[in-house]
Formats: C-alpha cells, structure tokens, sequence
C-alpha cells in the first residue's frame, strides 16, 4: 500500500483525472484516466496542500491553498516529508529515487591524463518490491578529452567486442523466430554495415564485429546469411 510521505498514512483513492506523465509529455499523448490518491489525515501538510499521488507514486498538488501557488504548495509537503520527496512512499517512483541516489553517491571517477575513468555500481530489482539491490557488479566507462572541457564517450576494444556480442546473441534467437528487424541488424553486421547500409570503417569495430560473426559463431552467421 502506498503511503503518504509526510505522515505515513495509508494512501486512498479518492476521484480519477487524467495527471499527466512525463512519458505521456514526451511522446505527446494524452494523459489516460488515472485513480487520484490522497491523505486522510487531517492534520497533515500533504492534506491542507490538497496533495494528490497516483499508482506509481508522483505526486500533483491538486488545487493549491489561497494565497499560495502550485510550486509554494508542493515546497510545503517537500519540507515536510520524512523522506525529503513528494512521492509516496512504498511507490515505484519512490524505491527508484532511493536506488538512483544511492547509485550516484557510490560512484567514483579517476582522472588520468586526458581520460576519466569512472565506476557505477548496478543494482537488481528485488521481486515483488519496488525497491532496488547492489548485486556486487560495477559498470566501467571512460571518457576522453576532445577539446578544452569537452569530453567524449571512450570505448576499448574490449567494451567494443562484449557489446557486439551481446547485440549477436541478443538478435539470434529472435531472427530465427521471424523477428524482421532483428534480422535485418544481424544481416547488416555481416555485411559490416549498418541498418542504413553504409560500411563500418571503424579499425577496431571491424575486428570486433569479425570475430563474433566468423570466428565465435561461423555456423549460427552463414545460417542467418542464407535467410531470405
């Protein structure tokens, strides 16, 4: 059950409108028709704002008290949140805020010379939850200095190969399933090109790209060449 921040009382539906999600924003869709969640409790700032949440937990200021407008209303329930946020506890958008703060606040980079090395560590949802969990992996990534305080995303060879890998192992299956479009970018990396048909002439993506098609899976490729 999702809670309300600000007093941890459960949370109840009270009308349906259509609250806009920043997904539905960018893709530009209507809002679709939504269960508006509030507090109960009386005494609470998230009421006397006139607080709303939805199912996953982001949260509306509904009809701000007079005298005050939407952005002083919703700073009043922030302030007041045990949780420092707005969204409701126990709610994806919640566990997702904690998951991605903790991520950010392990992460670490190295300066060398002209290249930041820098280190995430991943997490796994824990089922059934919306909360999140180390699983002990880090992600490596390096960037290299273009310009003058400019950087660029850097690739190894390494990180070359294992992403043509795992785009190879990834399409297979689904290629030999009729999937049209997964065929059509393993036929592409055959050809060494892309889906637009022009030729890879990267050195090092070349290689790597060689190596899974021909060398690590030779019958899997001339099966999937062979496909009309």
């Amino acid at each position: 059950m999702i809670k309300c921040p600000c007093c941890l009382s459960d949370l109840e539906v009270t009308h349906q409108e259509r609250y806009e999600t920043l997904l539905e924003h960018v893709e530009g869709r209507e809002p679709s028709l939504k269960k508006g969640y509030q507090c109960p409790n009386s005494f609470c700032k998230a009421y006397e704002m006139n607080g709303v949440w939805i199912e996953d937990g982001d949260f509306w200021i509904k009809e701000p008290p007079a005298g005050m407008n939407y952005t002083e209303a919703e700073e009043e329930v922030e302030k007041n949140s045990f949780t420092g946020t707005t969204y409701a506890v126990n709610s994806f958008a919640h566990g997702y805020h904690r998951y991605t703060e903790d991520k950010k606040n392990r992460e670490f980079s190295l300066n060398f010379w002209w290249f930041i090395f820098t280190w995430t560590p991943l997490y796994t949802r824990i089922d059934g939850t919306n909360e999140w969990k180390r699983n002990g992996k880090w992600k490596r990534t390096i960037m290299r200095r273009a310009t003058e305080g400019r950087y660029i995303h850097f690739m190894t060879f390494w990180d070359i190969f294992f992403f043509e890998l795992e785009v190879y192992k990834t399409n297979y299956s689904r290629a030999i399933a009729g999937d049209e479009n997964a065929l059509e970018i393993l036929q592409s990396n055959l050809r060494n090109e892309n889906i637009w048909g022009l030729k890879e002439d990267r050195f090092w993506w070349k290689i790597a790209r060689f190596t899974v098609c021909w060398i690590i899976f030779p019958g899997k490729s001339k099966l999937i060449k062979n496909i009309r």
